[in-house]
């Protein structure tokens, strides 16, 4: 059975082998390890002048992400500071792919983007209504319906159409303007 050897025994027993004080017989009977220790511990006493390996590695798992995969989340962290760890995982459960995303990155389009902000900037902000289908916050008087895409029945398809989609015609003025997860946005004359 496998057992660690004390540091300072090791560098007694290279001391007093090197002293010529003991043979080696009598060494290994007094320390209790192995010919094949010693000599190994031996060897790294000449080599390093200590008897055990140096190791520059830092403790647990190894880093499994690049250096260039690193410093992209890193960048990416940065540029959207309001992204959750969660949004990242949902990202990789979903199979994109750090190719994917540098592709998307080369598309994306500042000038539309500028272009939907001054679009948007028409409007004051209650005259906007966000729909998102993560959470409802009635005291915030926004409200948000639990549409997934294979999630619905034809009793919540039914109970949807009579609550959610009733009490969003209280918003159906002529200036409304209704804006979606997906960043569409919808007006009531569509």
């Amino acid at each position: 059975m496998y057992q660690k050897i004390s540091h300072d025994v090791k560098i007694a027993a290279m001391a007093l082998y090197e002293h010529g004080l003991l043979p080696l017989e009598d060494i290994l009977a007094c320390t209790g390890f192995s010919e094949s220790t010693f000599w190994h511990s031996l060897k790294l006493w000449r080599e390093t002048g200590d008897v055990v390996r140096v190791t520059y590695s830092f403790p647990g798992c190894p880093c499994t992400l690049h250096f260039d995969d690193i410093n992209y989340l890193v960048e990416l962290v940065k540029h959207h500071p309001t992204w959750l760890l969660d949004e990242l995982l949902e990202l990789v459960h979903v199979g994109i792919s750090l190719k994917k995303l540098r592709r998307i990155a080369k598309e994306w389009d500042e000038d539309k983007q500028a272009e939907f902000v001054q679009h948007m900037s028409q409007y004051e902000a209650e005259e906007i209504g966000f729909i998102d289908e993560t959470s409802k916050d009635e005291r915030m008087g926004m409200m948000a319906c639990n549409v997934v895409e294979g999630s619905f029945n034809a009793v919540k398809f039914l109970d949807f159409l009579e609550h959610d989609v009733v009490f969003t015609t209280v918003f159906t003025l002529p200036w409304s303007t209704f804006c979606s997860c997906d960043g569409q946005c919808k007006y009531p004359s569509q």
